[in-house]
């Protein structure tokens, strides 16, 4: 028996589908890293929800990993952010990144993750693992460089709980940016290879 209200597309006008969900964990396969000057790059623009290369639109889009998250746009308060589908008790986003496929020795890796964000109890944990070490991106510079990296999968990833009340979901959030910053990337990933 269909308990729905109505077609789904008049159930998403409705937000009875909720607001820019990502599907249920989708597995993707590692990002290959594009040249740019003197180095290689990957960015992703929360506000524009674009990467810098395909699939370029929409942030579940280039995700390996995506579970109980959304992109939520606050009009009243002019901020765009990532978090926890509502309801949700935890929300997990990840990124892994082909260092591999270079095929030349690496000088460093900058890691750059804007807007990690926590109120009231709630937590917001990003990591980038390389090989067997893992390293906490800090909540209050989102800045990491790796110096003399070893080749192989970087994964970024980043998990968001806790928190109080009836919206402890949206407590805890990753690219916290203003709705006017068109140009900020959220998430910036930097190669630069060994000469």
């Amino acid at each position: 028996m269909n308990f729905y209200s109505g077609s789904e597309e008049w159930r998403l006008a409705r937000g009875e589908m909720g607001s820019n969900a990502a599907p249920e964990t989708p597995l993707g396969a590692p990002i290959k890293l594009t040249q740019s000057a003197d180095h290689l790059e990957f960015s992703y623009n929360i506000v524009t929800d674009t990467y810098s290369q395909e699939p370029a639109k929409g942030f579940v889009s280039a995700t390996f990993e995506c579970e109980n998250i959304k992109r939520v746009e606050e009009n009243d308060w002019k901020f765009v952010y990532l978090c926890r589908k509502d309801g949700a008790k935890e929300g997990n986003i990840s990124w892994h990144f082909d260092l591999e496929s270079i095929g030349k020795p690496l000088e460093k890796v900058e890691v750059r993750v804007a807007g990690i964000e926590k109120f009231e109890k709630a937590k917001a944990m990003v990591m980038a693992c390389l090989g067997d070490t893992c390293m906490k991106i800090s909540s209050k510079t989102g800045l990491l460089t790796i110096d003399n990296p070893t080749a192989g999968i970087l994964k970024i990833s980043a998990a968001l709980f806790g928190g109080e009340g009836s919206i402890a979901w949206q407590q805890a959030q990753i690219f916290r940016t203003k709705l006017d910053e068109k140009n900020g990337e959220s998430l910036q990933i930097k190669v630069w290879t060994k000469n």
